[in-house]
């Protein structure tokens, strides 16, 4: 994931995932579905009852800080 979508100049790389993904990822599948209730998709997408959060590090399912990349070692070196 990336700060911008824009791939000219600086390139900083996320270290979480925006929840406007999943919203997304959920509209894809929900919206144009016809079987799906209309208020069941005005509740998750128009009304507020659903809010879509960012994704964090988590650890024995406790959340974490974010972590940085000095952590993060080069796999198999």
């Amino acid at each position: 994931m990336t700060q911008k979508s824009a791939t000219e100049g600086h390139h900083r790389t996320l270290d979480f995932i925006p929840g406007n993904n999943f919203l997304g990822i959920v509209a894809r599948n929900v919206y144009n579905d016809d079987s799906v209730d209309n208020s069941v998709k005005l509740s998750l997408f128009h009304n507020g009852d659903v809010r879509y959060g960012d994704a964090h590090p988590a650890i024995d399912g406790f959340r974490s800080v974010r972590i940085p990349a000095s952590v993060f070692y080069p796999k198999l070196t």
